[in-house]
């Protein structure tokens, strides 16, 4: 189901220039994201936060968009862009 997010909010936005991945690239390159989301959530699941909100939708989708628009950026910063935007919808639900 990550995957299917990830790929709606990256086929919304613009592409970063010279990106040229059609829709299976990206669904290909969009899977191994897909993942480490899978992993993150659970974590969150493992520690019983409660969800303020659906994550898909104000993560997963957002994030994706960005992979488009950030395609050239390392993967570790990429990551760090998840990571920040996990922690602010996570922070609404303290």
């Amino acid at each position: 189901m990550q995957g299917m997010f990830l790929f709606s909010g990256y086929m919304s936005t613009e592409p970063a220039p010279d990106n040229g991945m059609g829709q299976i690239e990206a669904a290909h390159y969009l899977s191994h994201w897909a993942d480490k989301i899978v992993e993150h959530i659970r974590k969150l699941d493992d520690a019983n936060w409660d969800f303020p909100g659906v994550f898909e939708y104000e993560v997963t989708e957002d994030f994706g968009a960005y992979l488009r628009q950030h395609y050239y950026e390392l993967q570790s910063v990429q990551w760090q862009e998840f990571l920040r935007l996990s922690q602010k919808f996570m922070g609404r639900a303290r």
